[in-house]
């Protein structure tokens, strides 16, 4: 069987790491014991990942003219991704990110979009072949709604499999209209519920469905995952226990390995299942590119 390609839409930049004993209080200052500069961006993490899971993957994204610009660029040709989508605005900045993980692996994330910010429908239909050429679009929100709706509308027309993974989730209002143009919708449970009010997992997946969604996953953490299709039942895919050292590039792993399968072959419930595995590995060493040996052996079914 082909390796599948995959084609991320969205965020590529830096992130400065921070380990921190708490959440800081208002005014508060704290110590970190740790400082890295880790690559990072969803669409970079996500398209990453599917090159490292045996697929294929590119990338439409902006970057800045700036040192930071160059090390997002060379962490994604380093690990396998075609850079072809890759667009250098020459002023603007490349996205930014400060993370806080806390003793627990849970954290906290600010960003700074920068070139991203400028990022337009007209942007990604100036590289909307790289969509066309890919089974798999998966578009996240690091970047303007409207050139994510574009990303959506491309795979759709050409018959390629849509996945929406709505992080961050900012404006509800905005990205409500886009869960009709994808496939699949794949916010985790704080997302889901800024984007429909409700506070329990099957009833915020019951209202994306409502909203136009054709298959929502909601990722429910050390929980594992909600899946559930028109006309189906919510299903549980438990999540394989661990010890968690950094949570903060789970959702990306889960969605590439999600990519992967889907194109593999696999149903929904069992792609949701190997995303379970493939989280539960990163989530075990600190970031997301420097957690990939977590993958070493980890093989996608069918």
């Amino acid at each position: 069987m082909k390796p599948g390609r995959v084609c991320t839409v969205g965020g590529s930049g830096v992130g400065l790491s921070f380990r921190v004993p708490r959440s800081a209080l208002v005014g508060e200052t704290l110590i970190s014991d740790n400082l890295s500069y880790v690559g990072g961006g969803k669409a970079a993490n996500q398209a990453i990942g599917a090159a490292k899971l045996g697929g294929t993957s590119c990338i439409i994204t902006a970057i800045g003219s700036d040192p930071m610009g160059d090390l997002a660029t060379a962490t994604l040709r380093d690990h396998g991704v075609d850079v072809a989508g890759v667009v250098i605005d020459q002023d603007a900045a490349t996205m930014l990110g400060v993370l806080m993980i806390e003793p627990s692996g849970e954290n906290s994330i600010v960003i700074a979009p920068g070139a991203l910010s400028a990022m337009s429908a007209a942007t990604v239909d100036s590289r909307a072949e790289l969509i066309r050429s890919s089974d798999v679009c998966l578009v996240s929100l690091e970047i303007p709604v409207s050139a994510a709706a574009q990303a959506l509308n491309v795979a759709r027309a050409s018959g390629v499999l849509a996945i929406l993974n709505p992080a961050p989730a900012t404006e509800p209002a905005a990205i409500s209209p886009l869960l009709p143009l994808c496939d699949v919708v794949t916010p985790n449970e704080t997302e889901a519920h800024f984007l429909t009010g409700e506070t329990q997992p099957e009833r915020q997946a019951a209202a994306l469905l409502e909203l136009g969604a054709h298959a929502v996953v909601i990722t429910l953490g050390s929980r594992g995952a909600l899946i559930q299709s028109r006309g189906g039942q919510a299903v549980i895919v438990p999540a394989v226990p661990v010890r968690v050292v950094d949570t903060s590039g789970a959702g990306d792993a889960f969605n590439a390995a999600l990519a992967v399968a889907l194109i593999r072959g696999l149903n929904l419930s069992e792609a949701a299942h190997f995303g379970c595995r493939a989280a539960a590995r990163i989530v075990q060493a600190p970031a997301f590119v420097e957690a990939l040996h977590m993958w070493d052996g980890l093989d996608v079914p069918g």
